[in-house]
């Protein structure tokens, strides 16, 4: 159990740092369809690198003040859209090759199957994490029962 949580934490904190890798590999590719110079690859990466320091100097306010719980929740869903939108529209964007291999159909699909997968991942470990997270509950399990 212990060594299926590792694997699944470790994979969710490799997979967040995927996004901000890929512009480096990207842009060269972007700027081109966007028409905008290269030098705007380091504007995109500030605004990446400030939106990351204002998460981290918010992240004890929001978890004292909604809870862990909710703050991962939010969180999950905020990263589930934005996968889907990358699955969406990067998959033409940023990766020029696949889109001379596969449709769009297939793009989108292999999207909202990463989406899935992604999502069945956390639900199991919600399942496996929720027995031992309701036994430290105070007043579990009820009297009587």
């Amino acid at each position: 159990m212990t060594h299926l949580l590792l694997a699944v934490i470790y994979l969710a904190f490799i997979s967040l740092g995927l996004p901000d890798s890929l512009l480096g590999a990207a842009w060269p590719v972007m700027y081109g369809e966007l028409s905008v110079p290269l030098s705007h690859a380091g504007i995109v990466s500030m605004i990446i690198s400030l939106g990351t320091i204002v998460s981290s100097l918010l992240s004890d306010r929001l978890t004292r003040r909604l809870g862990s719980g909710l703050v991962t929740a939010v969180s999950v869903g905020v990263t589930a859209a934005a996968l889907f939108y990358l699955g969406v529209t990067a998959g033409r964007a940023l990766n020029g090759f696949l889109t001379f291999r596969f449709d769009d159909k297939t793009l989108i699909r292999a999207g909202c199957a990463v989406i899935l997968l992604g999502a069945l991942l956390i639900l199991a470990l919600m399942a496996l994490m929720h027995e031992r997270l309701l036994k430290k509950t105070p007043g579990y399990p009820p009297q009587g029962a």
